[in-house]
């Protein structure tokens, strides 16, 4: 998939008047570097091996000493204590982080997959891949095998369904809109078969969550 560049410059007043501009600037620059680094540390800990920082070499022993050490004060942190950490969270978190860089073991991945996992972990009201599973339990509108099946009747027949509330739940989830709800708002016919596609890649990521669940 190509990947497009757009660099932006962001012009911040000089002067007393664009001082706290310049401070705000700063600080979320400063949070965004943290963060990265964060995330970062902890993903190569994950990876239980070596790895090369400038022109030295991080020994894999020392790498897993350092994930054990942060699994032992993730477990006194949660109230639990006594106990060495065993080879099986080392082995657990490993897993974890092949299924957030799936081309470490030669997959392809999405970030939105990766999110689906980390959000869990990172957002208490991040439902992961458990909002894919919500949308699925909505009944399918009667108008997809009409598509599917390339009936002249199905636009007409989804546009009704559009204007009623039966499509509510579809149109008032929160975040981003997918592709078929921005169509559908600009009255573009091919939202239908867009919505058809959608629910195709919804089926298809409940399925892979449920065999990645059960290999965690």
């Amino acid at each position: 998939m190509p990947t497009r560049s757009i660099q932006v410059k962001l012009v911040v007043p000089r002067g007393q008047d664009g001082l706290p501009l310049r401070h705000s600037l700063w600080a979320t620059h400063d949070a965004v570097n943290a963060a990265t680094h964060f995330y970062e540390s902890h993903l190569l800990l994950m990876r239980g091996d070596s790895y090369v920082m400038g022109e030295s070499e991080i020994e894999k022993t020392a790498v897993i000493n350092e994930l054990r050490a942060l699994i032992e004060a993730a477990r006194k942190r949660n109230g639990v204590s006594g106990g060495e950490v065993d080879d099986e969270a080392i082995a657990l978190l490993r897993k974890l982080y092949e299924h957030l860089v799936p081309s470490s073991v030669g997959k392809d991945g999405t970030a939105q997959a990766a999110n689906a996992f980390i959000g869990p972990l990172t957002d208490p009201e991040s439902q992961g891949f458990l909002g894919v599973f919500d949308k699925l339990s909505r009944p399918v509108p009667n108008w997809v095998a009409l598509v599917a099946a390339e009936d002249p009747s199905g636009l007409s027949v989804a546009n009704d369904w559009l204007k009623s509330s039966n499509s509510d739940a579809w149109m008032d989830d929160t975040g981003s809109p997918a592709g078929w709800v921005r169509l559908a708002r600009k009255g573009d016919p091919e939202w239908p078969q867009k919505f058809a596609e959608k629910l195709e890649d919804l089926k298809k990521e409940a399925s892979e969550g449920q065999c990645q669940s059960k290999l965690a």
